[in-house]
């Protein structure tokens, strides 16, 4: 009897070294795979996403299994995701689309609230705040959202870390503004210009007390201390002294701006409205390059000053991706290949995006019309910082506990 318990044992416990060790015993597998809830290991199965990933993809099965589903559900940053639905729509009158724009934060709340309660409506997502999407809902424990890649993306996407380990779909330039009917040419040309007196009251930046990518564009900076240390000798012929209690170069510049009272505002539409008004002699920090068509379109003056030392601004992403569990998964993987682009038509419901500013990272991709005269992706990136996701994580917070205490109006 003791032999057959043995025995008996030894399977059981050999089924659950089996069953826990699966990450480890197949190739392919994450190491964080085990830490999935079943529901999620065998959706991921049945949806073909993470280890389950086909090498090629049968989109004529994906398209009849999409049809079969009927709908496809999107939570976007963006009101331009109407469009872009419209433009799916057209092409697969089969699938309703319904579509969800929200203020960043609001998207990531709705979106939270819904997984933690077991509730998954949404199929895919179209947004940025790079700390939280790749830090916090890539991986367990709080996985939301699961990577789709097609072959066209690993074929045209200009580097791999635009869609490894998440597919950027969108590349934006935070920028510097100006008004040119007000300044014959640029009136600054390094960051340490609006530390300045004579810009005191003068710079317009959102709030990054309640505004990401404000915080962002600051947070960004400050990993680049030495890029300002140098600027700010070639800018006042001599070398940075720190004040007390102030660690680098990065932290005092944002002190200094901060001493010289910049504007807060609502949002970059504001930034937009205030620098390109008539007469007015202000510029704007952060605001998106994508707020250019606004000129374009006669509603306001301003221009991006592209040569700035040691940066004209930052680059901030936005990720395309399944949400975890989703309910109709073909049809997200169908919108998503229509955001892609396919070698016809490479721009394709990406369009919406596909404005002064806003660039998918598609090689070869052409500007957008109105883009001033050779600014491209490729031109425009190296001048630049790129927002890194795990350093905005890392000192989001300490950067905007800077700006609270230093901040005074």
């Amino acid at each position: 009897m003791r032999k057959v318990f043995l025995v008996v044992g030894l399977a059981v416990l050999w089924m659950l070294i089996g069953a826990l060790g699966l990450a480890q015993d197949r190739e392919g597998f994450p190491s964080w795979w085990d830490e999935l809830t079943p529901a999620q290991q065998e959706w991921a199965k049945a949806a073909q996403l993470g280890p389950y990933a086909p090498q090629g993809i049968d989109w004529a099965k994906i398209e009849r299994l999409a049809k079969e589903e009927g709908s496809v559900v999107v939570y976007s940053q963006s009101s331009r995701i109407k469009k872009s639905a419209a433009y799916f729509n057209e092409k697969y009158p089969d699938i309703t689309v319904e579509y969800f724009d929200f203020y960043i934060y609001d998207l990531i709340a709705r979106w939270q609230s819904e997984v933690a309660a077991g509730v998954h409506n949404v199929d895919f997502i179209y947004a940025d705040d790079e700390a939280m999407m790749i830090n916090e809902f890539l991986v367990p424990p709080n996985k939301m959202i699961w990577s789709f890649v097609t072959p066209t993306v690993k074929e045209t996407w200009m580097a791999p870390e635009y869609y490894d380990p998440l597919l950027i779909m969108r590349i934006t330039f935070q920028a510097v503004f100006y008004n040119p009917a007000s300044y014959p040419e640029a009136p600054i040309d390094n960051l340490w210009d609006v530390t300045k007196p004579e810009w005191s009251r003068k710079v317009l930046i959102m709030d990054p007390m309640v505004d990401p990518f404000a915080l962002n564009f600051l947070t960004t900076l400050m990993q680049y201390p030495d890029e300002l240390a140098v600027a700010y000798e070639e800018e006042f012929g001599k070398p940075l002294t720190l004040d007390p209690g102030i660690p680098d170069a990065g932290y005092q510049w944002l002190k200094d701006f901060i001493e010289n009272r910049p504007v807060v505002v609502a949002s970059d539409d504001d930034v937009a409205n205030g620098v390109g008004a008539e007469g007015s002699d202000k510029v704007g920090l952060a605001a998106f390059y994508s707020k250019y068509r606004w000129t374009l379109k006669g509603l306001v003056n301003i221009y991006p000053i592209h040569d700035v030392i040691p940066f004209a601004g930052t680059q901030t992403f936005t990720f395309l991706g399944i949400s975890d569990q989703a309910p109709h998964p073909n049809a997200a993987k169908l919108f998503i290949r229509e955001m892609i682009g396919t070698s016809e038509d490479t721009i394709g419901a990406f369009y919406p995006w596909h404005v002064p500013g806003d660039f998918k990272p598609r090689a070869g991709q052409p500007a957008s019309e109105g883009m001033p005269e050779g600014a491209t992706l490729e031109t425009l990136a190296p001048r630049y910082a790129p927002n890194d996701a795990q350093f905005l994580y890392d000192n989001g917070l300490k950067v905007r506990d800077f700006w609270l205490t230093h901040y005074k109006g």
